[in-house]
């Protein structure tokens, strides 16, 4: 049955007998062999979660302090030479 509507689709569509005949065994080969490749898609599982980037958020607030807190040791070093320049 399934090889039959496969033939009549392919050949409405085209027109040639030689492409419906690929065509459907083409169809009906994809629905058998479906049910094997596609067996395990509702145990789907995302390849990068949020939480992996939880170490790189870490180092990005100590990088961001240690970078304020040189730019103030620096602002202090500055001021403190523009004073006792005077």
């Amino acid at each position: 049955m399934l090889m039959l509507v496969s033939r009549y689709v392919a050949f409405a569509l085209t027109g040639s007998r030689f492409v419906l005949t690929w065509v459907s065994f083409v169809v009906v080969g994809l629905i058998a062999l479906g049910k094997y490749a596609f067996a395990d898609v509702g145990t789907w599982t995302p390849l990068v979660t949020s939480t992996m980037f939880d170490g790189i958020h870490a180092d990005m607030l100590t990088t961001s302090g240690g970078i304020l807190s040189v730019l103030l040791i620096i602002l202090g070093i500055g001021l403190i030479v523009k004073v006792l320049a005077r």
